[in-house]
């Protein structure tokens, strides 16, 4: 739990405001002998002079059998519950400040590993359920995707992974628009298709120091006019290291570019935005399970031909614990 300073609370171009921020954050994990392992991992941020808050919970159940020496099966459930402050609504962007979006969502995947020498391959399919309600937008969506990788180690330090899917999505009650943004029809369904590219890496460069990087690439059509059509790159970066001296860090940085090429551009209707996202962490170990911890959060985001649409520094310190107990049968 810690609490500190926002720049800019409401996500508003000018950043007129200012505000102080509490962020309580939890994971709980459970593990038992027959490979069943179970996760909860949960955080909420409360404005501090301003009427907003945002957080996330996510439940993860996995299920992993083994089917041959080198073949196992997997079951894998993510319940998720999110609020979020956000300047995209209704596949538009809004360029006067933040309103609160709610997710509640649902995805079941169901699939194999199968490992030879150095390398682990996997596939299955999954579906995905969402609703999404705020100030802007109500919507319902479906969709059933099947996905495929593999994982090359070729030593104990470095790994990299590649992986592909591809998502069939119904949308009920987002809105069509024409290529100038207005809406054209009243709560209609949409179908979606998403390509998606995932590349991935992660090096340890000594036992307490480790490095990842990966990049996304989404192609996205919407069946109707393109309003929606445009593809997505995401960059990830993460460096951590594990306690030295009783210190520990995380410096992570992303960076996401969208383009919507159909779209007619216009001061309301935009046809790309960017964002950049870094986050900084470092906790010092005071006993054994208590901590004091300082986070530095900068988000940046702009779109065209608009412009900024905000810009956010959040400095924050508290303090963190750790309970847990270990169970033998």
């Amino acid at each position: 739990m810690g609490s500190g300073a926002d720049s800019n609370p409401l996500r508003a171009p000018n950043a007129s405001s200012r505000g102080g921020i509490l962020r309580i954050a939890g994971k709980l994990e459970l593990e038992t002998p027959r490979e069943i392992r179970l996760r909860a991992v949960g955080w909420f941020e409360q404005s501090l002079g301003e009427d907003g808050n945002q957080g996330e919970l996510q439940v993860v159940g996995a299920y992993r059998r083994k089917l041959r020496p080198s073949l196992h099966g997997k079951v894998v459930s993510l319940s998720a519950l999110r609020r979020d402050l956000s300047v995209f609504a209704d596949g538009k962007v809004l360029t006067d400040g933040a309103i609160a979006l709610s997710e509640l969502s649902q995805h079941l995947f169901a699939g194999a590993e199968y490992a030879h020498r150095k390398f682990d391959f996997d596939g299955g399919l999954q579906t995905n359920v969402n609703f999404s309600t705020g100030s802007l937008e109500r919507y319902f969506l479906f969709g059933i995707s099947a996905a495929a990788g593999v994982r090359y180690i070729p030593t104990s330090r470095l790994a990299v992974r590649f992986r592909y899917s591809y998502e069939l999505q119904n949308v009920d009650g987002l809105t069509p628009r024409n290529l100038a943004g207005a809406s054209v029809r009243a709560d209609p369904d949409l179908e979606i298709g998403v390509h998606n590219l995932r590349f991935s890496g992660r090096y340890r460069l000594t036992p307490k120091v480790a490095l990842a990087a990966g990049y996304d690439y989404a192609r996205i059509t919407d069946g109707y006019n393109g309003y929606y059509d445009g593809g997505a790159h995401q960059f990830r970066v993460l460096g951590a290291i594990a306690p030295i001296r009783r210190w520990r860090g995380e410096l992570s940085a992303e960076a996401l570019h969208r383009s919507f090429p159909k779209r007619q551009a216009s001061l309301l209707n935009q046809t790309s935005d960017s964002g950049i996202n870094v986050v900084a962490e470092a906790e010092r170990q005071l006993r054994r399970r208590l901590g004091l911890f300082f986070r530095y959060n900068f988000e940046h985001t702009w779109s065209q031909p608009f412009g900024l649409l905000y810009s956010r520094h959040v400095l924050m310190v508290g303090v963190s614990g750790q309970v847990g107990a270990v169970v033998r049968q």
